[in-house]
C-alpha cells in the first residue's frame, strides 16, 4: 500500500521489505557469538605525582549473546533467523554452532562466578538444552494425575500397560 500523498516522511522508502539471506550472515553470526568470554576492567588507581603508580584490575564477564540481539545487528527480526535455518542447510548448521557456543559461554561465566547462580540456572534451561531431569512425569488427567518414575526406561507397550493399571482401566 502506497504512502498517503504529500508524506514527506515516505519519499524515498521502498517500504520494510525483508532482508534477503546471504551466506555472509553465516561468519556474522559466528564471530558474533564467538566474543571473549570475559574482559578486564581497571577497579582501583594509584596516583603519585600524577602518574598511575599502581592499577588493580579484575575480570568481568561479557554479557551472553542472543539470537534476538543478533538479529537486530544485522536488521531482522528474532523469528527471520529461524526461518532461514529452516530453509538453509548451512545456516542451519551456523545456528546450532552457535546455540553450543552461548551454552559455552553461560557455563563458562557462571562456574567462573560471573553472573548469579540462580539467574544462570534460569536462563541456563530457557535457551539451552539443559534442564532439571528427576525422571518423574505426571500422566492422564488433572483430576487423577499418574506419577511414572523413569519414564524414559519405559517402551511404548510396558507404559500403556502401567498407565492401564494405574488408571484401572
Amino acid at each position: 500500500m502506497p504512502a498517503p500523498k504529500g508524506n514527506k516522511y515516505a519519499l524515498g522508502n521502498k517500504g520494510g521489505g525483508k532482508k534477503k539471506y546471504s551466506p555472509e550472515i553465516i561468519d556474522k553470526m559466528i564471530e558474533f557469538f564467538s566474543r571473549p568470554l570475559f574482559r578486564e576492567e581497571v577497579v582501583e588507581r594509584e596516583i603519585k605525582e600524577g602518574k598511575v603508580y599502581r592499577e588493580v584490575r579484575k575480570k568481568v564477564g561479557n554479557n551472553i549473546p542472543f539470537f534476538a540481539e543478533f538479529a537486530r545487528e544485522i536488521g531482522v527480526y528474532p523469528d527471520t533467523l529461524n526461518k532461514w535455518a529452516k530453509t538453509h542447510k548451512e545456516f542451519k548448521l551456523a545456528y546450532k554452532m552457535c546455540q553450543q557456543l552461548q551454552k559455552e559461554f553461560l557455563i563458562h561465566n557462571a562456574i567462573q562466578g560471573f553472573y548469579n547462580a540462580t539467574f544462570a540456572i534460569f536462563t541456563a534451561k530457557n535457551i539451552t538444552d539443559m534442564k532439571d531431569d528427576n525422571g518423574l512425569r505426571l500422566m492422564g488427567d488433572k483430576r487423577n494425575p499418574v506419577v511414572v518414575k523413569n519414564i524414559d526406561k519405559l517402551n511404548e507397550k510396558k507404559l500403556d500397560e502401567f498407565l492401564q493399571k494405574k488408571l484401572g482401566k
